[in-house]
């Protein structure tokens, strides 16, 4: 089998497009913040549908179990550490260091597990751990891109600038606070399912 079968190559499309995410999502301006909201959505969808094609057609490949959770992490990571870095947002960079040390931690776990020949698989709290990350990220890119509409007059909320930055600081602050919430507990589940591993 190939390395680069088509689930492999729509995986590393989703690499490549998340410096063009940070970019957008960075820059100041409407058209930059819906772009960056279109990528992401774009990486989401082809994250779920690149596994489905490599279980139906039988394209499962050492490959692309390495990057295909990798690029997640990326595009998750990125736009969480980008969160910081936002104005209008109010998002702590404690709350994504633990984001982030999660991933760290259960990553080297399953690489620890892998040195006995045991695989760690995704499970029920890490699926809805990823679910509420991607919600809540798209979320927050549909208040900034809505933030960005008031503040360059491309269309009229009824709301002033000003208090919508307020609404956008707390939809951010207590969207990534609940992340945080269910980030932790997912941690925990995997580290006392697996908790042999270190004993």
């Amino acid at each position: 089998m190939t390395v680069l079968n088509i689930a492999n190559k729509i995986t590393l499309i989703r690499v490549v497009l998340i410096p063009f995410f940070i970019i957008c999502l960075l820059i100041p301006g409407f058209v930059y913040t819906v772009a960056a909201l279109i990528i992401f959505v774009i990486c989401s969808l082809t994250d779920s549908f690149d596994g489905m094609l490599a279980r139906k057609y039988n394209l499962v490949s050492t490959f692309g179990k390495f990057v295909d959770p990798l690029a997640d992490k990326l595009l998750v990571s990125s736009a969480f550490v980008s969160f910081i870095a936002i104005d209008q947002l109010s998002v702590p960079a404690w709350m994504v260091i633990i984001i982030l040390a999660r991933e760290f931690i259960i990553t080297g776990m399953r690489g620890l597990a892998a040195t006995s020949g045991r695989v760690i698989a995704a499970d029920t709290s890490g699926k809805v751990k990823t679910t509420v990350q991607m919600i809540v990220i798209i979320l927050i890119l549909t208040v900034l891109c809505v933030l960005s509409g008031i503040k360059y007059g491309m269309f009229d909320t009824g709301i002033d600038y000003d208090r919508a930055v307020v609404i956008a600081k707390n939809v951010g602050f207590y969207s990534v606070a609940l992340t945080v919430v269910v980030t932790i507990y997912s941690g925990i589940d995997y580290l006392v399912k697996h908790r042999d591993l270190f004993l």
